[in-house]
């Protein structure tokens, strides 16, 4: 019969597999895919570039002259939450690069990340997204104005990326 391991100050000691299983039980819980679900509501086609939105109750939409901005009426942290969306060209798209996740989900290949941002009027996070879809390029960036020291992912869960995943591109 294998010997017990002895006890630590901090309690029983843990093997090697064991941390390993924590760590993985934490990653999972922690980070992982978002969320695929898409934003219902009216959709909003784009004459000139193709591109489609659905806007939930409680959003105002304004057309760009290469996508859509959409603000949220009701505010979070400090301000309202905004998701822009537009069509990028292939030379935009070396100054729009970045590292970041990738998953693919609606509208296409997402390429993502998360940032921290801070200016006289406040902080907040935002997330940036590069997308490849039907023979196009997207540039999504939904901002929020949040004082919170750590982000909230679920918000982004919950609001920005159902927006993202309703986000639809046809060619004209």
């Amino acid at each position: 019969m294998p010997e017990a391991l002895p006890e630590t100050a901090a309690g029983p000691r843990r093997t090697g597999f064991g941390v390993i299983a924590v760590i993985a039980v934490l990653l999972c819980a922690c980070g992982g895919r978002p969320p695929s679900q898409a934003a219902r509501g009216e959709r909003v086609v784009h004459p000139d570039v193709g591109l489609s939105v659905a806007v939930p109750d409680g959003w105002q939409v304004q057309r760009s002259r290469a996508g859509f901005s959409l603000v949220r009426t009701t505010p979070y942290g400090g301000g309202y939450p905004t998701f822009n969306v537009r069509v990028v060209g292939t030379e935009d798209l070396a100054s729009l690069r970045f590292d970041g996740r990738t998953v693919v989900t609606g509208p296409g290949r997402v390429e993502y990340r998360y940032e921290k941002w801070s200016n006289a009027r406040g902080r907040g996070y935002r997330m940036e997204a590069l997308i490849e879809a039907d023979r196009a390029w997207l540039y999504v960036d939904a901002s929020v104005w949040d004082p919170a020291l750590r982000m909230d992912r679920e918000f982004f869960d919950k609001v920005f990326w159902p927006l993202l995943n309703a986000v639809r591109i046809q060619q004209p």
